[in-house]
């Protein structure tokens, strides 16, 4: 996107992130100390930036252009903000419950209070522009063992709940096709595991696409989600 509308309680919020890498050693160093038993600290990285400097080193890094933020003066709870937080959640793939609590909290400064844990857990804070490479090169290695996106309740398919009510039977309303292949299951379950995604399906794609989106105005996440590998299935 070449420009951003956003307010100026956002894009100039203060806040301090923090590698995931030393969040996990933090927090398996703290089951080596006593001291931190029944304590908690406050942690972060080694840079305190704005939500627009975390933009701008993100396109250095990507070799974009860097954008331009279109920002206005708006309280938290005004009008201006509520439509800038309706637009990223179109955007976000993410389920509303996950992302209006995110956007409620953009306009508060998250930085370290104090330090201790430093003291006690001393390790080597890696910088933002590196944190960001890391990051995306193991998503463009395609080895994630979870994804930011899956964040959220995995609700059931709209076709579980097609069954009739317990007091008339509770049969279950079934349809299925079948077709006869000259093959062995291991033979076609490969093409089977590559459907969705940036694959795309064998048929439809754009009625895929439409149901998608279809999802996305209704208030869900749409077809953003991804695949986590192109060839390789999980839940």
């Amino acid at each position: 996107m070449p420009f951003f509308i956003v307010p100026k309680s956002i894009i100039d919020t203060k806040i301090q992130p923090i590698c995931i890498r030393n969040v996990l050693t933090y927090l398996e160093k703290c089951l080596e100390k006593t001291e931190t038993l029944g304590r908690t600290y406050d942690i972060g990285g080694p840079e305190i930036l704005t939500y627009r400097q975390l933009f701008e080193i993100y396109a250095q890094w990507a070799g974009l252009k860097k954008p331009l933020f279109i920002s206005f003066p708006a309280s938290p709870l005004g009008p201006g903000t509520k439509i800038a937080h309706a637009v990223t959640k179109a955007l976000l793939p993410l389920s509303p419950g996950i992302s209006q609590p995110l956007l409620e909290g953009l306009g508060v400064e998250t930085i370290t209070q104090e330090d201790q844990i430093r003291r006690i857990i001393p390790q080597d804070l890696i910088p933002c522009f590196k944190a960001i490479e890391l990051a995306t090169r193991k998503d463009s290695l395609k080895i994630m063992e979870i994804r930011w996106s899956d964040a959220g309740d995995l609700n059931p398919p709209e076709w579980m709940y097609a069954w009739d009510a317990v007091y008339s039977g509770g049969t279950l309303l079934q349809g299925g096709y079948k077709i006869l292949l000259a093959c062995e299951p291991d033979d076609i379950w490969p093409f089977i595991q590559r459907i969705g995604g940036e694959n795309g399906w064998y048929y439809g794609d754009f009625l895929w696409r439409l149901r998608g989106w279809m999802d996305q105005i209704a208030g869900g996440v749409g077809l953003r989600r991804g695949r986590r590998h192109p060839e390789h299935l999980s839940v």
